[in-house]
């Protein structure tokens, strides 16, 4: 959510935030956390790899009406079960359901 996020608005928050790790892979730094949301600004996915909860592995995507954000839709899969074939699998169909999402609300937004 804050790749999609007006620039000061996710600054804003930012500014805010204190880290509290959860696990010993939960991101605990401002730098890292930043170096994450260019990542997803670049890549389309955001990942929560063990952050949460070890054994998990978190894939998101941005459900979005051209530049707006709407959501984001997430899965999250045993890491242990996540080969590089399966990632690639969930991410194209991670990108149809969210089109598909778009559409939808974009409808009702118009009823």
């Amino acid at each position: 959510m804050l790749a999609h996020m007006p620039t000061e608005q996710a600054a804003s928050y930012l500014s805010g935030i204190r880290f509290e790790p959860i696990t010993p892979r939960t991101i605990t730094s401002l730098d890292r956390l930043r170096k994450e949301i260019a990542a997803v600004r670049r890549d389309g996915f955001a990942y929560s790899r063990e952050e949460f909860t070890l054994g998990i592995t978190g894939l998101a995507t941005a459900i979005l009406d051209g530049k707006r954000l709407l959501g984001a839709l997430n899965l999250a899969v045993p890491t242990a079960r996540l080969t590089p074939e399966q990632e690639a699998k969930f991410k194209r169909r991670m990108v149809s359901v969210a089109a598909s999402l778009s559409n939808a609300l974009r409808s009702v937004a118009s009823a």
